[in-house]
């Protein structure tokens, strides 16, 4: 029972039980460390390949050209991307339940620091390219920081609808080495974490023009996308440790209540359009 009078010390997975302030009923104890972030192990840590392309683990048009993301020693240097600069993890796609993460680099760093990016994002359930570059049918939920203005955006891509902004979380200032993280869920729900901490959460399913079922219930790649940089130092930036994939365990259906879909600092809703 709740009050663990007859409950086992670990549950299925040999996690300690209670993982909250009381047990969960069934094999699986998930509240508390279902939320922690991340869950996922790091896919890529850029180590062994000094002075090379991303490699074949990664796709997208500017994937493996070293003007725009290469490695010149164990992590990636980003300088000139466009509207062409979405790279994604290439050998899976993931489940309806997933995370992305990165270590970011030259964030207060005033030789390094990107003056010009407008987006440094985390890319969750690509769908739809067109071989690949994003497409007519392409489908992403997109969580972007934007240095120069200190905030996050999550934003949503589908045919019908487009591009729409879904939040903006103010007050963000993400420093050097600090990881960034997001992760969805099948309910609508995306959440945005700095150093395992949430910064703030938003349903991307409200609205006249929600963000389709389809999507929202699916799965797909996980990449980065990043806007902005350039060749000069004042323009270009790093990344480190990319991570993330399906949750080794289903999301609960609402992950957090409507009524607290908020940001810790400051949470600004924005209409669908």
């Amino acid at each position: 029972g709740k009050n663990g009078s007859s409950a086992p010390a670990f549950d299925i997975d040999l996690e300690t039980r209670p993982a909250g302030i009381g047990y969960d009923a069934g094999a699986d104890e998930v509240v508390g460390n279902i939320l922690a972030f991340p869950r996922t192990g790091l896919l890529d840590d850029f180590n062994g390949r000094p002075d090379a392309f991303l490699g074949p683990d990664w796709d997208g048009v500017l994937s493996q050209d070293l003007n725009a993301y290469s490695i010149p020693v164990s992590n990636v240097l980003v300088q000139t991307v466009d509207s062409n600069g979405l790279i994604y993890w290439a050998p899976s796609t993931f489940s309806a339940d997933q995370e992305v993460y990165i270590t970011l680099l030259d964030q207060t760093d005033q030789n390094g620091q990107s003056t010009t990016a407008t987006d440094q994002a985390l890319a969750l359930k690509i769908s739809g390219l067109n071989g690949n570059a994003v497409g007519p049918n392409t489908a992403m939920i997109l969580v972007s920081y934007d240095i120069n203005t200190s905030a996050v955006q999550v934003r949503t891509l589908d045919p019908v609808n487009g591009w729409q902004t879904w939040a903006t979380f103010a007050d963000v200032t993400l420093a050097n080495g600090d990881r960034f993280g997001a992760r969805t869920g099948h309910d609508g729900t995306v959440s945005v974490y700095q150093n395992g901490v949430i910064i703030g959460s938003v349903y991307v399913t409200t609205g006249a023009t929600p963000w389709p079922t389809a999507n929202v219930q699916g799965g797909g790649s996980i990449g980065l996308w990043y806007m902005g940089t350039g060749s000069l130092d004042i323009e270009n930036t790093s990344f480190d440790n990319f991570g993330g994939g399906s949750m080794p365990v289903a999301l609960p259906d609402v992950m957090i209540a409507p009524q607290n879909v908020l940001n810790l600092r400051m949470f600004i809703p924005m209409m669908a359009r």
